[in-house]
C-alpha cells in the first residue's frame, strides 16, 4: 500500500473531504461498511481508500461498492487508475514526478473528467498552468520550474 504524503495535499483538500463526509452523512448515502445495525453512521468503520488523497472522481468511485468490478471492466477507468497507481509509487522528486506525468499522458479532457485537486496541482507544478480541459500537458524544463518557484517566494 502506498504512503500518503501530507505535504503534497493542499490544506483545503482536507476541509473538502470533511465537508464531503458531512454531506454524505446528512443525506444518509453512506457506505454499507460504515452503517451500523440501526442505520446510523459508524465513524470507526469508515475505511479510507487508496485513492482518497486524489479527491474528485477517483476518491468517489473507489469508495463505492463494486468499484473493483467496474475498474476491471471499464477500459478508461482501468487506465486512469493504473496511472494514479504509478503516481502513488513514484519517487517524490521533481524529475521523477514530471517524467511520470509526461509518461502518463493525461489528456486535457481526462483531467477535467477526473476532477482531482491533487492531480491538478501536479499538472500545474509541472506545466506552470492550471488544467483547463483543452491545453495539452507540456512540462516546463526543470530549471524554469525552479526559477518560477523562487520568484514566487520573493
Amino acid at each position: 500500500m502506498s504512503q500518503v504524503h501530507p505535504e503534497l495535499i493542499p490544506a483545503w483538500h482536507a476541509k473538502l473531504a470533511e465537508r464531503r463526509v458531512a454531506r454524505i452523512r446528512d443525506h444518509h448515502c453512506v457506505l454499507g461498511s460504515a452503517i451500523d445495525s440501526s442505520g446510523k453512521m459508524d465513524e470507526t468503520k469508515t475505511i479510507p481508500t487508496a485513492y482518497e488523497q486524489w479527491g474528485g472522481l477517483p476518491a468517489t468511485l473507489a469508495a463505492l461498492e463494486g468499484f473493483d468490478t467496474v475498474r476491471a471492466t471499464d477500459a478508461w477507468l482501468r487506465g486512469v487508475f493504473a496511472k494514479l497507481d504509478q503516481l502513488n509509487q513514484v519517487q517524490r522528486t521533481p524529475d521523477a514526478l514530471v517524467s511520470l506525468m509526461s509518461a502518463c499522458n493525461f489528456e486535457p479532457e481526462d483531467m477535467s473528467r477526473i476532477n482531482s485537486p491533487l492531480l491538478d496541482g501536479l499538472w500545474k507544478a509541472a506545466t506552470g498552468l492550471d488544467p483547463d480541459g483543452t491545453t495539452s500537458f507540456d512540462a516546463l524544463p526543470l530549471i524554469c520550474l525552479l526559477y518560477t518557484s523562487d520568484a514566487a517566494d520573493e
